[in-house]
């Protein structure tokens, strides 16, 4: 399972100065009517989707979304040429599957509205198609699950509450077809936040009917979703060895109000919240506010987390988990997408799974009583 952006980035235009100079940037790229086989050009089309920024070097933010609106654009081209050139051959439903990556980045509006369409139309032609795989027929089962989350226009402007009808609808489907599908943990766990915020009855039901799937995935979820659920009621129970060799126990943290915030480096909100979080630390620290962070960057990544770190001044102990492939508190929480701001009051209970940007130092004064 992949952990995600909380919330869709909201990105300005970049200028046409910066796109100028951004050309010599670009991983070199293979022209996409080069391939003269079905083999070549889809062995082209994961190279691009493979393709990074030369290594060495260091992109801004607005050149990174830059960088990715122009890949996605070669992308689309060689995937939407495949899908045309091969129509007999199954594996257009994988160049499908890229190309609906491929439709979430552009900058332009135009463009990303054009390709989000097209979209629409590949994916529905893929949910039936008789010869697609069970791997990319779950991929785009994703793709619209996530495109029914992330739709501004399905949530009521008084509520912030979305439907989760259509969620349901996509998540039978794929149980159905694939119950031991991986990505169902993910998508189950996605389903269950949305639930939260509606129904709390029915979701606690669906916590536990979940929590004995025959899905090992989607019963751990749940029953990390359980966990974190039960830490309102009981103290929170945390103990590692930060990157810097601080010990950390948050039992010897009782009677402070303790942030624990899950994020990663690659987070873009994760990162844009960060000088918020230093705000509100250096006005209420010496008052009793405490924050510990969990990076959910890769073991291999320990120099560029260190690196941010020491960039953005987070004074507050970091833990990377260095022996699993998942981060294990993550993990033990069911935690599924980042940020996710845990905040805790003075007995070790939980009480906010929201306390981010504007909510957070109201919050954390709140606690404090100040």
């Amino acid at each position: 399972m992949k952990f995600i952006n909380s919330r869709l980035l909201r990105l300005p235009a970049v200028s046409f100065a910066l796109a100028c100079c951004f050309h010599g940037l670009l991983a070199q790229s293979p022209d996409p009517s080069g391939p003269t086989t079905a083999d070549d050009s889809l062995a082209k089309l994961e190279e691009l989707v493979a393709a990074r920024p030369e290594p060495g070097t260091t992109l801004t933010q607005e050149a990174s979304r830059l960088w990715w609106s122009e890949q996605s654009a070669i992308i689309a081209a060689q995937a939407e040429a495949f899908y045309t050139q091969y129509p007999s051959d199954p594996r257009r439903w994988r160049a499908v599957s890229r190309y609906l990556r491929a439709s979430l980045h552009p900058i332009d509006a135009e463009v990303r509205q054009t390709r989000q369409l097209r979209s629409h139309q590949l994916a529905d032609l893929a949910m039936v198609a008789p010869d697609i795989s069970d791997d990319d027929w779950a991929g785009v089962v994703e793709w619209k699950f996530y495109r029914i989350l992330q739709d501004p226009t399905r949530y009521d402007k008084a509520t912030d509450k979305i439907d989760p009808a259509p969620l349901r609808v996509l998540l039978d489907k794929m149980t159905e077809r694939m119950p031991q599908a991986p990505r169902l943990r993910g998508l189950e766990g996605q389903y269950l936040a949305v639930l939260l915020r509606q129904d709390e009855t029915a979701a606690e039901a669906h916590l536990e009917k979940l929590s004995h799937s025959e899905n090992s995935g989607v019963a751990k979820q749940a029953q990390g979703m359980m966990r974190l659920r039960s830490l309102r009621k009981i103290p929170v129970q945390l103990k590692f060895t930060a990157i810097d060799g601080r010990e950390v126990d948050l039992a010897s943290m009782r009677g402070k109000v303790v942030l624990i915030d899950f994020w990663a480096t690659w987070c873009g909100p994760c990162i844009g919240e960060m000088p918020n979080v230093k705000k509100v630390y250096e006005k209420y620290h010496d008052k009793g506010f405490e924050v510990v962070g969990i990076a959910l960057d890769k073991p291999s990544d320990l120099g560029k987390l260190e690196e941010e770190i020491e960039r953005l001044e987070l004074p507050w102990p970091q833990f990377l988990d260095a022996e699993n492939r998942r981060n294990k508190f993550a993990d033990d929480l069911g935690i599924i997408a980042i940020p996710a701001p845990l905040l805790f009051d003075q007995q070790g209970l939980l009480v906010s799974e929201k306390a981010r940007g504007k909510r957070l130092e109201p919050a954390v004064a709140g606690l404090l009583g100040l």
